[in-house]
């Protein structure tokens, strides 16, 4: 004899048994620790990092960013960003401060520009 009740049953637990390893997967790569194989082209996780930010208005401000050897002060604005001035971290000490950087980047501009604001 056919009988539906069967394959109903089989179907909703093959349901269950992939719903749970949907979320068993999806909580492994949101919470786990494992590294997955990297896409290729891919950067090492701490390649980038933002070390510093100084708000100057609404969606404007200034941030220190590393990345892999280089330190990169940009200015951030709601429609663009400017790379300020960029440095090598292959001699630097690690004690060097945003506020030392930031003058820095305030005095190469300054020198840059002429008597009237305009660039040379």
């Amino acid at each position: 004899m056919f009988s539906w009740g069967s394959y109903v049953q089989a179907l909703a637990i093959l349901c269950l048994l992939l719903g749970v390893l949907w979320v068993g997967v999806w909580l492994l790569r949101r919470y786990g620790r494992f590294n997955f194989i990297p896409r290729p082209g891919t950067l090492p996780r701490d390649a980038l990092m933002m070390e510093a930010q100084m708000p100057l208005g609404p969606r404007k401000g200034l941030m220190v960013v590393r990345f892999m050897n280089r330190r990169l002060l940009l200015a951030v604005t709601e429609q663009q960003i400017c790379l300020l001035t960029e440095e090598s971290l292959d001699h630097e000490t690690p004690c060097q401060d945003f506020q030392h950087l930031l003058e820095q980047s305030v005095a190469a501009s300054a020198h840059g520009a002429g008597a009237d604001g305009s660039r040379p």
